[in-house]
């Protein structure tokens, strides 16, 4: 079990209450039967990591596995909780995304804690302050034994790979498909008359809207004012640029 695996130094440091952080000399320190599941979250974006364990059945402290992280983006911490349509009620899931559903033995957690510099220290995190934490886990009194956990965490895995696939491949069909809007209608339109457009074939939001633009503006493919009033927000100019 590695406490603290981020810094991959080999060295050791004192907690303030006296305790040691033991950092990792390579990925081989990872528990091996949660090594795919802490790969795959450090390849996310905002995700860092600071604990994780396999499961030892004969440990009293480290029974269970988990592995604790920080994140600073949203959008990644949705994609991680939505393997929660795993427990829905599978006649109100829609027969196209079925096959999507990862098959899980154990109740999985995505857990909120509050920690603060007692416990760690700031330099480790470089935080200050109290802070919050996630940990990712399965509820111990769902499963009987910890093969069924290490399937699962194989499960969830190739769910996760699947879902970022699918939902980088929908945002890039929906960055090209505002290009081709913008470019069929002589390069400017107002984001009234864009969302209006999209709207007709593709499900979308305001908030949603301004997502694709902010990325397509900051590819350079699009611009737009910064500043505007709020309620003028309908009328704001939006340009494609001559190099898309």
């Amino acid at each position: 079990m590695v406490k603290y695996e981020r810094h991959l130094d080999g060295t050791l440091k004192r907690r303030p209450n006296g305790s040691f952080i033991v950092r990792p000399t390579t990925l081989q320190d990872i528990d091996e039967k949660i090594r795919p599941l802490y790969t795959f979250l450090n390849s996310l974006p905002g995700i860092r990591t600071i604990g994780s364990c396999q499961g030892h059945p004969d440990s009293e402290n480290f029974k269970n596995a988990y592995i604790t992280f920080l994140c600073s983006d949203l959008r990644t911490l949705g994609m991680l909780a939505s393997f929660s349509v795993a427990y829905d009620d599978p006649n109100e899931i829609i027969e196209s995304r079925r096959d999507e559903i990862p098959h899980l033995n154990a109740l999985w957690i995505i857990g909120v804690l509050e920690a603060d510099d007692s416990e760690c220290d700031p330099e480790e995190l470089n935080v200050g302050g109290y802070y919050v934490s996630y940990c990712l886990s399965p509820d111990s009194l769902t499963y009987a034994n910890h093969n069924a956990v290490y399937d699962d965490i194989e499960e969830l895995v190739k769910y996760y790979e699947t879902k970022l696939k699918r939902v980088q491949y929908g945002s890039a069909e929906r960055l090209d498909y505002v290009l081709k809007i913008l470019k069929e209608n002589e390069g400017t339109m107002t984001f009234s008359e864009l969302c209006e457009k999209f709207a007709r074939t593709r499900y979308t939001t305001k908030k949603k809207m301004w997502y694709y633009l902010d990325a397509l503006k900051s590819a350079k493919k699009i611009d737009y004012p910064e500043k505007y009033p709020a309620h003028r927000e309908g009328d704001v100019k939006i340009v494609l640029l001559e190099s898309s």
